[in-house]
């Protein structure tokens, strides 16, 4: 792996890394706020370039969480004006309320609200798309139903390191010292991005390798409400900007339906067809042997260890032209 760093291809096929100039750790929120304030502009500067080919505009995702109302605030300052939100998303209380909308009017963001179930009434068979994951279920999919929106965006989230500005238990690693950890979290929107040609930016990794200075900023932050749901850091960065605090950041809520189903109703059939077609059943009902073998993943044992190849195989068939086999018959 080499993360955190270029690598270069000598010409006789050697390879050199360059590793990346480390940042210096912030020493306190003004440094730290300042920091993410300097890279999200600078970052939606170079996207919307008049020199590049094909130049991006910023659209943020906003919801009534602390992380994604912080981001706004942020892509805001960056000349962002556009914003999508999903109406519901799940929660302990179940599928609940999480329309960003009145905060992003407060924020002067215009936006697009959008129900998660709409994945479902996509055509053809849209869950293949997402099968970077053992269930392409719908904290991903769900972003489907934004294709035509998103072209041609930076699309600034908050994606992936939902705990890492959480003052509540040590939920950030002291340093990010594998990246690679967090590397397959969000890579399941790849194809929706390279389909519909944006760039997704989820603005917590831009100095996460100081993760154990952002913690001591977030102990030390006088916006801490106290409990388990706590992150001092994006709810001063959005009080701050005048977004009433009980608009924001009141309960933990999940990025998905619940009680949607693991794959749309053509999903499901489809899949079906794949796995008996590779006679999937037979393989993922034989007991594991050899090492660690009693500690085995219930997930090894599911069809859905194969929803990797069944997705692929669709992908392959998008790449390759009309003219390929179904995945059906190829793996």
């Amino acid at each position: 792996m080499y993360d955190g760093g270029n690598i270069v291809v000598a010409p006789d096929l050697a390879i050199i890394r360059q590793n990346r100039p480390a940042t210096p750790a912030p020493d306190d929120y003004a440094a730290y706020a300042g920091f993410l304030d300097g890279v999200v502009r600078r970052v939606s500067a170079n996207a919307a370039h008049p020199a590049r080919r094909r130049t991006y505009r910023p659209v943020t995702a906003i919801s009534r969480g602390y992380d994604s109302t912080a981001v706004s605030v942020l892509a805001r300052g960056a000349g962002c004006r556009e914003a999508v939100t999903f109406r519901k998303s799940a929660s302990a209380d179940g599928y609940v309320d999480d329309d960003g909308t009145r905060i992003a009017d407060l924020l002067g963001l215009r936006t697009t609200e959008y129900d998660r179930a709409g994945f479902l009434a996509l055509p053809g068979i849209p869950d293949a798309e997402f099968y970077l994951g053992f269930r392409p279920t719908a904290t991903d999919r769900a972003m489907a139903v934004m294709a035509s929106q998103l072209e041609g965006a930076l699309f600034l989230s908050a994606r992936d390191l939902v705990h890492f500005w959480s003052a509540a238990g040590p939920r950030a690693a002291p340093r990010l010292a594998s990246p690679s950890a967090q590397a397959a979290h969000g890579a399941s929107l790849g194809e929706l991005r390279l389909r519909t040609g944006f760039l997704h930016f989820p603005v917590p990794y831009a100095g996460a390798i100081h993760s154990a200075a952002v913690r001591r900023i977030s102990e030390s932050a006088p916006w801490s409400v106290g409990g388990e749901y706590d992150r001092p850091i994006p709810r001063r960065i959005a009080e701050e900007a005048g977004v009433p605090r009980e608009l924001f950041g009141q309960r933990k809520q999940g990025g998905g339906d619940r009680t949607a189903p693991a794959l749309s109703a053509a999903g499901a059939r489809d899949f079906r067809a794949f796995c008996a077609a590779h006679d999937a059943a037979r393989r993922v009902g034989a007991p594991a042997t050899g090492p660690g073998a009693e500690a085995e993943h219930p997930m090894w044992r599911s069809p859905f260890l194969y929803v990797f190849h069944w997705g692929f195989g669709h992908m392959k068939t998008r790449y390759a032209g009309s003219g390929a086999r179904p995945p059906s018959e190829d793996l």
